[in-house]
């Protein structure tokens, strides 16, 4: 059994740094539940997403609203170009909670700045809203709540990852364990199917096309057995090149990856197809060759929207699931031939792919 991983600073907010210059920082969970009565397999997200745009010098930080995201993009969008030199706004943060692919469940609540408390080892809005430290995460948003145990199995955090972009993963496996209630119904979240997963991405921009797998349910075609402790994450674009996490200490052929660049040729897409999306990966590294092939239906995926910190003219548009399903074949080069080390089902994927839309700010 993997030891668990104490890791909360991968985990803090940076709004202190954020809140200087414009930029963002996104943290989110991704995990599985099922449903007390019918046993229904359902896949959640919780996340709190916090952005800094700059505004005229003109326009104090005490006349945007902390409660409102409407009212600092509107103000941003009624700028006129001859304005002073812009200053940062005041920062907002954003909590989300819901089910992917039922837009009905999915909730939110601007929350002040001032509600928040960020210290060493621990996140805390208001004690009920949302807490979260290395052992425990509970939270309420509307009609949804939770309370959970939480043991992360491996983390991968490679910190900056090109120019003002920064991704760590927590928890690539992360084990949840508790209830989540959304409205009257109760879902169970056990850490042996949780397929629990956490990161952060913070930084001046999104990088587009944004691409991201991550998984750690997967099962060896070859063995026929569940790969305890496996996981992968795949994160990405950033010119030409991946971050790369992959672990699999269970199967024949122990093998590790923490690359925060990937530069040797790597293939990606997604691509369309019916109500599919197909995602591919292909890259190489020393001696091994990983081969990824991700399938997602389009009914259980939703759209994120995310206003750009750099331009509020510009919105970020992630094409979210967490259903996902595929395959991954890792090779290993034996002079001239390819030795298949493993071939695995992947099940319970989370996979976005992302790019930016722009919005008409005239009206």
């Amino acid at each position: 059994m993997a030891r668990d991983i104490s890791n909360i600073k991968q985990d803090i907010l940076k709004l202190k740094k954020i809140v200087k210059h414009n930029g963002f920082d996104r943290w989110r969970c991704v995990f599985t539940g099922f449903h007390t009565v019918t046993g229904e397999k359902t896949f959640f997200f919780i996340e709190l997403y916090a952005a800094v745009s700059k505004v005229p010098a003109g326009i104090k930080n005490g006349n945007l609203s902390d409660n409102a995201v409407s009212s600092s993009y509107a103000v941003q969008d009624l700028l006129l170009s001859d304005q002073p030199a812009a200053v940062p706004s005041q920062p907002v943060v954003v909590l989300k909670a819901g089910i992917f692919g039922n837009s009905e469940s999915i909730v939110e609540m601007q929350v002040p700045v001032s509600d928040i408390t960020i210290s060493k080892k621990n996140i805390n809005i208001n004690g009920s809203v949302f807490f979260l430290d290395e052992q425990e995460f509970r939270g309420s948003v509307q009609q949804i709540r939770w309370n959970f145990s939480v043991r992360r199995q491996s983390v991968f955090a490679p910190g900056k990852i090109c120019a003002g972009m920064y991704w760590a993963a927590s928890g690539v496996e992360t084990l949840f364990s508790g209830e989540i209630h959304v409205k009257d119904d109760v879902y169970l979240v056990s850490p042996g199917t949780s397929s629990g997963y956490i990161d952060r991405i913070w930084g001046k921009a999104y990088p587009y096309p944004f691409f991201h797998l991550s998984c750690s349910h997967l099962s060896s075609l070859i063995s026929r057995t569940f790969l305890k402790n496996s996981c992968i994450a795949v994160q990405g674009m950033y010119t030409g090149s991946f971050a790369v996490f992959f672990a699999s200490p269970e199967n024949a052929q122990s093998c590790s990856f923490s690359l925060s660049r990937i530069k040797k040729n790597p293939h990606f897409s997604c691509i369309a197809t019916d109500n599919t999306l197909h995602w591919t990966v292909s890259l190489e590294y020393r001696k091994f060759l990983l081969d990824l092939d991700v399938y997602s239906e389009t009914n259980g995926m939703f759209v994120k929207t995310y206003t750009s910190p750099v331009n509020s003219g510009e919105q970020f548009e992630i094409l979210c699931g967490a259903a996902g399903t595929g395959e991954l074949r890792l090779y290993k080069r034996q002079g001239k031939n390819l030795e298949l080390l493993e071939h695995a089902a992947l099940e319970d994927v989370c996979c976005e792919y992302g790019a930016v839309s722009t919005t008409d700010s005239t009206g």
